[in-house]
Order: C-alpha cells, then sequence, then structure tokens
C-alpha cells in the first residue's frame, strides 16, 4: 500500500532564484521528489521570453535553445520534453542515477545579464516486500529470547512491527531496536506465535509475509477419557484416551496403581475388564524438546445389578395454567439407583417453581406452564442408566393475546379494496373468537372476517375477542386499517420565478391532491440527494434550495404517491446570472487599413441573454451584439468598449478592445491580377485609337489635297457639361456651357474622279464650319 504519492510540479508559492532587478527566473518547486518511474516536471517563469538558454546535469548538457531552435543533447532527446516560451523541462521515466541538480541558464531578449537557477530532483526507491529471520527457529517457553530481524531494500526504509494486526510497541518483554529493524522477545510464550513486519517511506509501504514462530512448549492440560463413562461391569471393554496440550506432540506411558503397563501412545484399551483391573489409571506426557513431565490418574469401579425401565405417574391429569401444581413420580428397579428428571431433555434442577424429593424420585412443579408438556425420568447406577417414556401433560391455558393479520397486508388501503381479517389465539382448548369495529360488535364469529369493496367508513380499529370456556379467561387484540384515496393533481409552485445566482433561495412546493404517502423529488430525471445547500422538509412537501447557482437550472418533479397510485407535476427553474467572461471578437489589439471595413463582435454568458451597448471611450456607439465600421478612417482610432447588461441581474461587464487605423501609401499597394488585366487592355485600346486616329487624318488631309469641301450641315449634338471648342473664322474660343445642344455643320466632300473640277480643288484652303448654339 503506497503511504504517499509524490509527483513533480505540485503547486506551491513561487519562488525568485535570481537577483530582484532586471531578467529573473521564477521557479514554482525548487526541490522535486519524485518515484522511480515517474515523470518530473521542472517549471518556471522567466520574467520575460529569454532570447536563449540551457539546462544542465552534473556539467552535462540536457538541451541548449536559441529562439525557437531546440538542441537536445547527450540523448535526453529520448525521453525530454522542452516547452517554450517559459523553458520549461519534463524528464521522463526518471530513474536513481538522476538525481542531482539541474541548472538553467537563461539569456534577457534585449541583452543584459543573463539569470540562472538551480533545481535539485530526488528520484525515490520504493520499497521492496520486507524478509523476517530469527535467531532461533525452535525457542522453548519461558526459557529462549528470540530476535527477529526485518529487512526491505529502498530509500530511506522506516520499519513497525505488528502481530494478529495490532502494532507491537516496547514493553517489559518485546524490545525494538534504534531503527525498529529488530524485535527482541524474551522469554518467549507460545502466544508468541505470528508476527509481520512493515517496511515503508515516502513512497509506499510494503508488508512481510507472516512469520510463524514454532514455540515449543507442555505436555501439561492433561485429561483422560473413558468409554464407558461410569463404572463398568464384569466383562466389559475399557477405552481409556489421553489427551495434553504440548509442542511438539507428547509421548505417553500408561501405569495401573503405580506400576507401568507397557503401553505408548495416547490410548489404551482394556478387553473383557476383571477384578484384578480395578485400581488408578496413570497416563505420563513428556515433551522431547521441552525435557518435560506431566502425569494425571483415574480410577474403576466394578458393580453387578442393572437397572430396569423407570415409569411416570401423576396426581393430575388436566391441570389449569398458573393454578394448578403438579406432583410427577419415578419408579424402576435395581442397585443403588439413582433418579434425574428432564424437561425437553434437559437437566431439572430444584428451585423457583420446581421441587425434588430426597432421593429425587419425585418432582413437584408449582403453578404449572403450558411449557411443561413434556417431562422424562433417568433412572441409573454405576453399570447402567434406563430413561423412561415421555410424560405429556395436558395443560388448559389461555387464550393469550389474539394474532391479528389481513390480507392484503398494507399499510393504507384504496376505496373498494376487498379485505379479509384473520385470527388466531394460542389456547387449550381452542378459544371462541368474535369480531368488533370501533368497539362496535359486527354480528360476526370465527377465524374470518371478510368485508368487499371497503369505503372510507371502513377506517378503523377491528378487534379479535377470544374466549376460553374451561379457564374462563377473556383476550382480544385489534388491528387498524386505513383507507385512502388515490393521488392526483399534482402540482409545483416556486417562491421566487426569477431567481439571481448567489443570491436568491428557492422554496419550492408540491401540491397534491389524495392520500399521500410520499414525495420524491428529482431533477432532469434525477433523484436530488440532499447536501449543505439542498433541503427538504420532513414530509418532503417542500424543496429548499439555498444561495442558487446556475447548476441548480432544470426541470424539477415532485413524484406523490401512496401504495396504490402516484402522479407527478413539474416545473421549469432558471437561474439567471451574469454576464460574464465577456468576449470581442476579433480580439484586440486590431490592426485596420485605412478604407477596410471592420466588424466587431460581443458575447457573454448570460442567463437571460445579453444586451449589448458599444462605446468609443465614453461615447454611445451603437447598441447590439455587432458594431460594424465601413470604409474606416484614421479618425476611428482608439479603444472600443463591448458593454454587456442582464436586466434580471442588473449586472453589467465590459470589455475593451483598442483599434489602429493604419494608412497604405499608394505607390506600395498592390494590383490584384484583375487590375493588371484591366491596365494592360486599357494601353492597347489607347494605342490602337491613337493608331486609327493618326490614319484617319491623314486620309483626311489628302482627301481636302484631292477633292476640297463644301458646306453642307448636319446636325450633331453634344449634351453636357463637357467643354466645346467653336470658331468664327478668324479666331478659335472654347467654352463650357450649361445644358447647351451644340450643332456642327458637316462640311460636303466634293466628287472624285474623272469630270471633277479642277478650279474647285484648293489643298491650301480651309473650310469653316459655322456652330449654332440652342
Amino acid at each position: 500500500m503506497d503511504r504517499l504519492t509524490l509527483t513533480a510540479g505540485a503547486f506551491c508559492l513561487l519562488i525568485s532564484v535570481a537577483q530582484p532587478q532586471g531578467f529573473t527566473i521564477l521557479t514554482e518547486n525548487r526541490r522535486i521528489n519524485v518515484t522511480e518511474g515517474g515523470n518530473a516536471f521542472f517549471s518556471l517563469k522567466p520574467s520575460a521570453e529569454a532570447r536563449s538558454g540551457s539546462w544542465a546535469f552534473k556539467d552535462t548538457d540536457v538541451v541548449v535553445w536559441i529562439g525557437a531552435t531546440i538542441d537536445f543533447k547527450n540523448n535526453y532527446g529520448e525521453r525530454a520534453e522542452f516547452f517554450l516560451p517559459n523553458g520549461s523541462l519534463l524528464l521522463k521515466s526518471v530513474r536513481v542515477s538522476d538525481s542531482g541538480d539541474y541548472s538553467v541558464k537563461m539569456s534577457p531578449p534585449e541583452g543584459g545579464k543573463d539569470a540562472s537557477a538551480i533545481l535539485t530532483l530526488h528520484v525515490l526507491e520504493p520499497v521492496s516486500k520486507p524478509t523476517i529471520t530469527s535467531n532461533d527457529t525452535n525457542p522453548i517457553e519461558y526459557i529462549d529470547t528470540v530476535a527477529l530481524t526485518c529487512h526491505a531494500s529502498g530509500t530511506a526504509v522506516s520499519y513497525r512491527w505488528q502481530m494478529e494486526n495490532k502494532t507491537i510497541n516496547s514493553s517489559d518483554r518485546i524490545g525494538l531496536s534504534n531503527d525498529n529493524s529488530t524485535l527482541t522477545i524474551s522469554e518467549v510464550l507460545r502466544s508468541d506465535d505470528e508476527f509481520t513486519c512493515y517496511g515503508y517511506n515516502m513512497i509506499n509501504e510494503n508488508a512481510s509475509d507472516p512469520y510463524l514462530l514454532n514455540v515449543n512448549y507442555g505436555p501439561e492440560s492433561l485429561n483422560i477419557s473413558k468409554d464407558p463413562q461410569l463404572t463398568f461391569h464384569l466383562g466389559s471393554n475399557v477405552n481409556f484416551s489421553c489427551s495434553a496440550v504440548s509442542n511438539p506432540a507428547s509421548e505417553f506411558q500408561w501405569y495401573l496403581n503405580g506400576n507401568s503397563l507397557q503401553q505408548n501412545g495416547h490410548q489404551l484399551i482394556i478387553a473383557d475388564i476383571s477384578l484384578n483391573d480395578t485400581g488408578n489409571y496413570t497416563c505420563e506426557a513428556y515433551n522431547n524438546a521441552t525435557k518435560r513431565y506431566s502425569l494425571i490418574t483415574t480410577d474403576v469401579i466394578v458393580v453387578v445389578e442393572p437397572v430396569s425401565k423407570p415409569n411416570v405417574t401423576a396426581n393430575v391429569t388436566n391441570p389449569v395454567e398458573l393454578n394448578d401444581t403438579v406432583v410427577l413420580t419415578c419408579f424402576a428397579s435395581g442397585t443403588a439407583i439413582s433418579y434425574q428428571w428432564l424437561q425437553d431433555n434437559s437437566a431439572i434442577n430444584p428451585g423457583d417453581r420446581f421441587d425434588l424429593s430426597a432421593d429425587n424420585s419425585s418432582l413437584t412443579i408449582s403453578g404449572i406452564l403450558r411449557s411443561d408438556g413434556e417431562f422424562t425420568c433417568n433412572a441409573y447406577n454405576s453399570i447402567n442408566a434406563m430413561t423412561s417414556d415421555p410424560y405429556h401433560l395436558n395443560i388448559s391455558y389461555g387464550p393469550d393475546s389474539p394474532n391479528v393479520s389481513v390480507t392484503p397486508d398494507l399499510s393504507a388501503y384504496l376505496i373498494g379494496t376487498t379485505v379479509t381479517f384473520s385470527c388466531s389465539a394460542d389456547s387449550n382448548p381452542p378459544a371462541e373468537l368474535e369480531w368488533n369495529l370501533n368497539n362496535t360488535s359486527l354480528q360476526q364469529k370465527g377465524q374470518r372476517l371478510f368485508i368487499d369493496s371497503i369505503t372510507l367508513n371502513s377506517t378503523g380499529n377491528y378487534t379479535c375477542q377470544a374466549f376460553n370456556n374451561l379457564t374462563k379467561r377473556y383476550s382480544a387484540s385489534t388491528k387498524q386499517i386505513v383507507v385512502i384515496e388515490p393521488v392526483s393533481i399534482v402540482t409545483v409552485s416556486s417562491n421566487n420565478s426569477k431567481p439571481i445566482e448567489n443570491i436568491d433561495t428557492i422554496l419550492l412546493t408540491c401540491n397534491a391532491s389524495g392520500f399521500i404517502q410520499s414525495r420524491i423529488w428529482c431533477k432532469d430525471t434525477q433523484v436530488i440527494k440532499e447536501d449543505d445547500r439542498v433541503i427538504t422538509s420532513p414530509d418532503n412537501a417542500t424543496l429548499t434550495i439555498i444561495s442558487v447557482n446556475r447548476n441548480n437550472s432544470g426541470t424539477y418533479r415532485c413524484n406523490a404517491s401512496n401504495d396504490f397510485s402516484s402522479n407527478f407535476g413539474d416545473t421549469n427553474l432558471q437561474i439567471n446570472y451574469g454576464p460574464e467572461k465577456v468576449i470581442i471578437t476579433p480580439q484586440g489589439p486590431i490592426q485596420v487599413e485605412l478604407g477596410k471595413t471592420l466588424t466587431l463582435n460581443c458575447a457573454a454568458q448570460s442567463v437571460p441573454p445579453a444586451t449589448y451597448e458599444w462605446y468609443n471611450g465614453s461615447r454611445l456607439l451603437k447598441t447590439g451584439q455587432t458594431y460594424n465600421i465601413e470604409s474606416i478612417s484614421l479618425n476611428a482610432d482608439g479603444s472600443y468598449t463591448c458593454r454587456a447588461n442582464n436586466n434580471i441581474t442588473n449586472k453589467s461587464k465590459n470589455t475593451t478592445i483598442q483599434v489602429t487605423v493604419q494608412a497604405v501609401p499608394s505607390s506600395v499597394k498592390k494590383l490584384s491580377v484583375g487590375g493588371i488585366i484591366a491596365i494592360v487592355f486599357a494601353v492597347l485600346f489607347v494605342v490602337a485609337l491613337i493608331i486609327g486616329i493618326t490614319a484617319w487624318m491623314f486620309k483626311k488631309k489628302i482627301c481636302r489635297a484631292k477633292c476640297g469641301s463644301q458646306h453642307n450641315n448636319i446636325k450633331m449634338a453634344s449634351r453636357g457639361n463637357e467643354p466645346v471648342s467653336y470658331s468664327n473664322g478668324t479666331n478659335t474660343q472654347t467654352t463650357k456651357p450649361k445644358d447647351i445642344d451644340v450643332v456642327y455643320a458637316q462640311p460636303y466632300i466634293l466628287p472624285q474622279g474623272p469630270n471633277a473640277s479642277t478650279a474647285s480643288t484648293e489643298i491650301n484652303k480651309t473650310d469653316y464650319a459655322e456652330l449654332k448654339f440652342k
């Protein structure tokens, strides 16, 4: 049995193992005790995340790390785990050889003085099964001194002794060594038989096998038995048997009147006994280990005439219990007869109601009882014994208190049940029986009373009265029955419809119609057990829950029942609590690019569900669980607080995150794949447009050189706010009229061909169109 289980990493007060200022290392436990084969956890808490560090054991590296790079040394990677960022170390399946000092060294994140710590590991070996040795395997009682020595392997083993499951302490005869490993017993006794040694340390306890001392003692308490027990007549056989208390078993010798019979062994048989066999028989016992002797002697008497079978007579044949006195007389023939009376095979001694004559032949019984029913007389002498036939006294008695039973036998009866009463009374001769209800005669006699379909009026005390015509005595007994109605309409009510956690006390009341024998409370189909907060009234009619908590929420059911019916009522209990554990997602601090959309969600544990308010500083922004900022601006920088409110508990709880808006320069903005494709298409379009315009202008110039132009007006409308250029033939002006229709003149291109007039072709002539504004 383990006395104590040790584990590494036990929670304790954090201890600083570095300088009080600057970078420091805190350790939860500088001394770690672990059972061999267990895991040792070296838990650290540096004041900041270390840049690098190392663990070493007896100047041997265990692990070295720089940043997130971890390097196990000396095969420690097979049975060690290292934990970042705190630098804690877990060593698995430790051995005794792992005991010693483990040093850790860490470098601070931004330079400065290193910090170090030393943790000591003690690997403890469990206690093995102890063994017991003795200096004397066969000690002699009252003479020898025995030293028992217990040995077990393990770490810091302590010892204790037990005998017959009781702890042994030093006493007059018993001494213990300083470390309790040796138990010394002076003048050993036979009762010092079984010893157990327990070896234990702070890890476990182990027990030795029971050690049995074989203590030699005796012989003593000699006894001679003979068959038959009484004196023997001539020609009979005699069987003597001798016994002694001794270890080892004694050797026996037999003597008659001091002379050896040359008979060994515990039994002596004499066949066809004669007068020469009369005398003193001695049994001598000898213990070869203790070298001790012991003697016991008996004798034999020879008688001639046997006893005949006795006969019993009485002065009264039908006595009345407690009234009459009876005298029984026993007679038998034979020599030197003695008498003995027995009742139910047990010897009768004079006293109280019994008296014997001088020779025991007559027995007088005063105040005769029904239990004085059977008597036997034994007549005997030194040769034989004879027993009379049993003599039965017919004693008139009773009636005793009647035994009244009812079928079915219930604690209560449902209306309409058929009931049968039965009555019996111990009486000789049998008693006459009569029935009463609530002291009123039912005019019914006999052992049974039958009632078909009982009603509420059948409730009451049913009495059976018994009468003995010979003893002239009366006796009565009563049986009560209760008639009940079935259970119906079970309801559960509460004193508080909106209980608040850790504040309110709930009182649930179970109301039901009909006869209620029991109420059982359940929560969510499980029977409720009382504790220091959950209490029921003596009749289970009320259930009180003191200082309710959220775990008390659920469906409460009251099961009301009697022996015949049951019903139940439910109520739902909701415990209001919170808000608590308010969380904003995404969790802060949050950095958002300028122009992006930010959506904040708030959640809290609360019953009923909490309502939420959003604040920027002390300014209320919005109510609701979600707050959304589209196209965020630089002014949106700051802290955002979500306040959760519970309108039942009247409690509120806040949480705040920090939002930072970042402006991204256009020069570093990255184009998407779609943007790049759009730019490529736009460039190609512009190049194609330029080529097309150039080709068109070149063609127009050639056309003007060849063909000239005419003034045919064609309306071309332009509407809007675009600038419009127009000319009056001498100069050109640009204007941006509002909502003006511009009408352009369409030049007429002279026909080309062989019939075209050369006079009308003037290469250097410029034609102007008239612009009309509406």
